[in-house]
């Protein structure tokens, strides 16, 4: 077993106040865009991107928001491959051998999901 240390937690942390706070202020950010309106789809693209990046008030959590992915993958990047994802094989044999059902009715196992059946 592996123990977490405080500043991966804190990098965590960081990362969970940086996403959780900047995603309303990147909602009221975008108000307005519906009203941005051209011929075409390309200059309607554009003209999006541009409103974007000419608002102050979107722009500014975006960086924030993107500066979390920043410490996120780096906190990724720092610890071992264990802490990051547990692995298909820990988890139980009730859980393992379920079928999966799609919409259609086709049945399939886990396995087959991960490339291993």
């Amino acid at each position: 077993m592996t123990m977490v240390t405080v500043v991966e937690v804190l990098s965590l942390l960081l990362v969970s106040v940086l996403w959780g706070c900047t995603n309303p202020f990147l909602k009221r950010g975008t108000e307005g865009i519906e009203n941005v309106a051209h011929a075409n789809k390309v200059s309607q693209l554009l003209a999006e991107v541009k409103f974007l990046l000419l608002n102050v008030k979107y722009l500014v959590p975006f960086l924030l928001n993107q500066c979390g992915c920043l410490v996120y993958y780096y906190t990724l990047s720092t610890t071992g491959s264990q802490q990051q994802s547990p692995r298909f094989s820990d988890r139980p044999a009730e859980l393992r051998d379920l079928p999966l059902t799609s919409t259609s009715g086709l049945e399939i196992s886990w396995a087959e999901v991960q490339g291993l059946g």
